[in-house]
């Protein structure tokens, strides 16, 4: 980001001399065909100095809107004859005029000129084209599953189908980030207002968000359907237990759904709520021939050196200036404590920078050959960020590339379930008298 103190330098280079002095008192003169560009969110560092002497181009995010990207996305592809070659090309699914139409209708229903989805308190900053984005991943990740499935039935139901995937994947990209002071009570506010506007009626009882839609039943089903009991596990420390709820089989399987579509996920709560533990659990059970994980965690002494010297060491040279991992690998790069690194005095993130560079571009510099780039592929980022600690937020030039959702702390409900499921497990070694105790302890 521009600060005044490095750029004063660069004074002289962008007024009428275009002379660059470097410290040794080597004088470089630009050339005619020469220019400057930076690409920068405010410049609210700079000083009237440099101001005066740039032009200023302003893009501002309501004139361009979510249009354009929504528009891209509908009709991003046509109907292909081999889904086995979408995952493997990450090319979105083809769709049909039905699910088009569909689609289409649905962001004018649900989305646009709705003012309800932006006036929830998040828990990290998110502005409406995070939102749009996170929709179409979800559908594309939907798309890529059930599509053939969906091919079967009846024009109506597809229709059905379709719209189903749409309020699934909004209600997540609206609601899956609601967190902050009064949480309860705008998710509650978000739920009354989702189920009541949605064209397919949820059913009664809880959350929306409690449920999937099952297109080969046609129906909304609860998350509970899908929890697998606690197994016991031998000589376990206490730290290592791992027994799935509600909540983190529904996380686990939106974090899957942005894996197959190569899409940075980050998860914000407060601290022990089992952020860490479910992105664990989730890359421990990765297919090590298709995919790989690596776990750094930032703290407030991370600068973008030491981030770039552990991806670098992660990855291997393919080609020239290009690396990754072997043929068909993907490198799952995990960042716990994502707003820890320190922040300097003009509000820069070191590490933060780096990485926003390393999305956008794929690339970084060779630190010894400066003049040198080095193209990484292969690389997704999955994050997770207390915000009441360390910056509380990061930039959000960054954090407009991660789909956004709370992990929220966790209900009595899903508080009984974990500690009957232990106590049980420890209790079903015993006679058959003391297994009816788990209840009532």
């Amino acid at each position: 980001d521009i600060d005044p103190e490095w750029f004063e330098s660069l004074n002289t280079v962008m007024d009428d001399n275009k002379l660059l002095t470097l410290v040794s008192n080597e004088r470089i003169f630009l050339t005619p065909a020469m220019r400057l560009l930076f690409e920068i969110s405010n410049l609210k560092n700079a000083t009237p100095a440099t101001v005066s002497r740039g032009g200023v181009l302003y893009v501002n995010e309501q004139d361009i809107g979510w249009k354009p990207y929504m528009d891209a996305w509908i009709e991003r592809s046509i109907e292909k004859k081999k889904p086995a070659q979408w995952q493997e090309l990450n090319a979105s699914p083809a769709i049909d005029d039905i699910a088009k139409s569909v689609f289409y209708n649905c962001f004018q229903t649900y989305f646009e000129g709705n003012a309800e989805i932006s006036k929830y308190s998040r828990i990290a900053p998110v502005n409406d084209i995070i939102m749009v984005q996170t929709t179409c991943t979800i559908i594309d990740a939907l798309l890529e599953e059930y599509l053939p499935t969906i091919k079967q039935l009846e024009e109506e139901h597809q229709k059905t189908a379709y719209h189903a995937f749409y309020l699934f994947a909004a209600m997540w990209a609206v609601g899956g980030s609601i967190g902050g002071q009064d949480d309860d009570k705008d998710l509650r506010d978000f739920n009354n207002v989702w189920k009541a506007n949605a064209k397919i009626k949820y059913p009664e009882g809880g959350l929306c968000l409690d449920y999937f839609f099952d297109p080969q039943k046609l129906a909304w089903t609860h998350w509970s359907s899908r929890v697998e009991s606690y197994v016991a596990a031998e000589e376990v420390t206490f730290s290592k237990i791992y027994v799935p709820t509600v909540q983190t089989v529904r996380l686990k399987y939106l974090l899957n759904q942005h894996v197959m579509r190569k899409r940075p996920l980050l998860f914000a709560g407060p601290a022990g709520n089992g952020k860490t533990a479910v992105v664990k659990d989730y890359i421990s059970g990765l297919n090590p021939e298709k995919r790989l994980s690596a776990t750094f965690n930032f703290n407030s002494f991370t600068d973008s050196a030491a981030l770039q010297r552990n991806i670098e060491s992660r990855v291997e040279k393919k080609s020239g200036r290009t690396y990754g991992l072997p043929a068909n690998k993907l490198l799952i790069y995990f960042i716990d404590d994502l707003n820890m690194p320190f922040v300097d005095k003009y509000g820069t993130q070191t590490p933060i920078a780096l990485l926003r560079q390393l999305i956008d571009y794929c690339m970084v510099y060779d630190r010894d050959h400066l003049d040198e780039k080095k193209f990484i592929e292969d690389l997704l980022f999955i994050s997770c960020l207390n915000p009441k600690s360390g910056s509380f937020t990061v930039n959000l030039r960054l954090q407009r590339h991660f789909s956004l959702f709370t992990m929220s702390t966790p209900t009595l409900d899903i508080l009984k379930t974990i500690y009957c499921q232990i106590l049980g497990a420890h209790l079903s070694q015993f006679d058959q008298v003391f297994h009816k105790l788990t209840d009532k302890l």
